[in-house]
Protein backbone atom coordinates (compact mmCIF):
# COMPACT_ATOMS: atom_id res chain seq x y z
CA UNK A 1 0.00 0.00 0.00
CA UNK A 2 2.68 2.67 1.09
CA UNK A 3 3.90 1.86 -2.85
CA UNK A 4 0.83 2.43 -4.08
CA UNK A 5 0.85 6.02 -2.43
CA UNK A 6 4.10 6.77 -3.09
CA UNK A 7 3.58 6.20 -7.21
CA UNK A 8 0.02 8.31 -6.43
CA UNK A 9 1.85 11.32 -5.45
CA UNK A 10 4.60 11.01 -7.97
CA UNK A 11 2.37 10.99 -10.60
CA UNK A 12 3.45 13.79 -13.50
CA UNK A 13 0.33 13.32 -16.16
CA UNK A 14 -1.65 10.87 -17.44
CA UNK A 15 0.01 10.47 -21.04
CA UNK A 16 -0.01 6.51 -20.37
CA UNK A 17 -3.32 6.25 -18.67
CA UNK A 18 -5.10 3.00 -19.84
CA UNK A 19 -1.46 1.56 -20.96
CA UNK A 20 -0.26 -1.75 -19.51
CA UNK A 21 3.04 -2.16 -20.89
CA UNK A 22 5.96 -5.71 -20.86
CA UNK A 23 9.24 -4.52 -21.22
CA UNK A 24 11.31 -7.39 -22.67
CA UNK A 25 15.26 -7.98 -23.19
CA UNK A 26 17.92 -5.41 -22.95
CA UNK A 27 16.49 -1.61 -23.88
CA UNK A 28 17.83 1.52 -23.71
CA UNK A 29 17.05 3.22 -21.79
CA UNK A 30 17.24 0.42 -19.07
CA UNK A 31 13.79 -1.34 -17.73
CA UNK A 32 14.10 0.52 -14.90
CA UNK A 33 13.73 3.52 -15.73
CA UNK A 34 10.96 3.22 -18.37
CA UNK A 35 8.99 1.60 -15.66
CA UNK A 36 9.58 4.59 -13.70
CA UNK A 37 8.73 6.87 -16.20
CA UNK A 38 5.32 5.04 -17.29
CA UNK A 39 4.22 5.36 -13.73
CA UNK A 40 4.94 8.81 -13.40
CA UNK A 41 2.80 9.26 -16.11
CA UNK A 42 -0.17 7.04 -14.95
CA UNK A 43 0.62 3.88 -16.90
CA UNK A 44 0.50 0.18 -15.71
CA UNK A 45 3.50 -2.07 -15.46
CA UNK A 46 3.16 -5.78 -15.87
CA UNK A 47 6.23 -8.02 -14.97
CA UNK A 48 4.39 -10.67 -17.09
CA UNK A 49 3.55 -10.76 -20.97
CA UNK A 50 -0.83 -11.54 -20.98
CA UNK A 51 -2.95 -10.62 -23.91
CA UNK A 52 -5.47 -9.78 -21.77
CA UNK A 53 -3.35 -7.28 -19.51
CA UNK A 54 -0.50 -5.76 -21.63
CA UNK A 55 -1.22 -3.27 -24.46
CA UNK A 56 2.31 -2.48 -25.61
CA UNK A 57 5.26 -4.58 -25.80
CA UNK A 58 8.48 -2.98 -25.42
CA UNK A 59 11.61 -4.14 -26.86
CA UNK A 60 14.64 -2.78 -28.97
CA UNK A 61 15.41 -6.41 -30.15
CA UNK A 62 13.32 -9.90 -30.03
CA UNK A 63 14.21 -13.19 -31.71
CA UNK A 64 11.96 -14.47 -34.27
CA UNK A 65 10.41 -17.06 -32.33
CA UNK A 66 8.76 -14.16 -29.89
CA UNK A 67 8.15 -12.13 -33.06
CA UNK A 68 5.92 -15.13 -34.18
CA UNK A 69 4.44 -15.29 -30.61
CA UNK A 70 3.27 -11.53 -30.79
CA UNK A 71 2.98 -11.47 -34.37
CA UNK A 72 -0.72 -9.83 -33.85
CA UNK A 73 0.74 -7.55 -30.18
CA UNK A 74 1.96 -3.90 -30.47
CA UNK A 75 5.88 -4.02 -30.19
CA UNK A 76 7.04 -0.74 -29.84
CA UNK A 77 10.23 0.48 -29.22
CA UNK A 78 11.91 2.83 -25.86
CA UNK A 79 11.86 5.21 -27.30
CA UNK A 80 8.11 5.59 -27.87
CA UNK A 81 7.83 5.53 -24.01
CA UNK A 82 10.95 8.48 -24.01
CA UNK A 83 9.47 10.73 -26.40
CA UNK A 84 5.67 10.44 -24.93
CA UNK A 85 7.33 11.37 -21.57
CA UNK A 86 8.98 14.36 -23.49
CA UNK A 87 6.38 15.28 -25.37
CA UNK A 88 3.60 15.16 -22.26
CA UNK A 89 1.15 13.70 -24.87
CA UNK A 90 0.83 9.88 -25.89
CA UNK A 91 2.37 10.19 -29.35
CA UNK A 92 1.19 7.49 -32.53
CA UNK A 93 2.74 4.23 -31.91
CA UNK A 94 3.16 3.96 -35.77
CA UNK A 95 6.64 5.57 -35.64
CA UNK A 96 7.83 3.26 -33.28
CA UNK A 97 6.62 -0.07 -34.44
CA UNK A 98 9.92 -2.33 -34.22
CA UNK A 99 8.87 -5.08 -36.24
CA UNK A 100 6.02 -5.11 -39.25
CA UNK A 101 4.97 -7.91 -40.42
CA UNK A 102 2.67 -8.21 -43.31
CA UNK A 103 -0.23 -8.56 -41.50
CA UNK A 104 0.22 -5.75 -39.59
CA UNK A 105 0.67 -3.45 -42.26
CA UNK A 106 -2.34 -4.62 -44.05
CA UNK A 107 -4.08 -3.50 -40.91
CA UNK A 108 -2.37 -0.20 -40.73
CA UNK A 109 -3.19 0.46 -44.38
CA UNK A 110 -6.47 -0.24 -43.60
CA UNK A 111 -7.23 1.95 -40.94
CA UNK A 112 -5.11 4.37 -42.73
CA UNK A 113 -2.04 4.70 -40.19
CA UNK A 114 0.72 6.57 -41.74
CA UNK A 115 3.76 4.01 -42.24
CA UNK A 116 7.02 5.42 -41.50
CA UNK A 117 9.60 2.44 -42.36
CA UNK A 118 12.23 3.81 -41.57
CA UNK A 119 14.05 1.66 -39.00
CA UNK A 120 11.58 -0.71 -38.91
CA UNK A 121 12.39 -4.26 -39.77
CA UNK A 122 9.80 -6.41 -41.95
CA UNK A 123 9.34 -10.17 -41.03
CA UNK A 124 7.65 -11.68 -43.82
CA UNK A 125 4.75 -14.22 -42.86
CA UNK A 126 5.47 -17.38 -43.21
CA UNK A 127 3.07 -20.76 -44.22
CA UNK A 128 2.98 -23.55 -41.68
Amino acid sequence: KQWYQRRVRGRVSNVFNGVSIYITGFTSPPSSVLKEIVLRNSGKVQMFFSKTHVTHIVASNLPDFKVKLWKNDLIVTPKWIVDCDLAKIRLPEAKYILYRTSENIKDMITSKVTLPLSGAKIIPETTN
